[in-house]
């Protein structure tokens, strides 16, 4: 049985989970960005070929970028149930 300070089980396990998704979303924004600006540096060229390469690869991850966004929102919903008092975080 929990103590006075301590949660329930449940709510550790959501909490555990919402770090790890926090977690999770930063270091793959972290392994995103260098692509990005490769794309944006490809974009730039004059050859044709080099700047559709760039929309693809810009375009491959803008993908993967908004596939992974409803994990992030589902983490903020785990804290908020955990942690009314705090506000949910802004995302891009």
């Amino acid at each position: 049985m929990p103590q006075d300070d301590e949660q329930p089980p449940a709510l550790t396990d959501a909490a555990a989970l919402a770090d790890a998704v926090r977690r999770c979303m930063h270091d793959l924004n972290g392994i995103f960005a260098p692509g990005l600006l490769m794309a944006e540096r490809l974009q730039l060229r004059d050859d044709p070929l080099s700047r559709r390469a760039g929309d693809v690869v810009a375009d491959m991850i803008a993908r993967a970028i908004a596939r992974l966004q409803p994990l992030h929102g589902m983490a903020d919903a785990l804290s908020a149930r955990q942690n009314p008092d705090i506000p949910a975080q802004e995302h891009d």
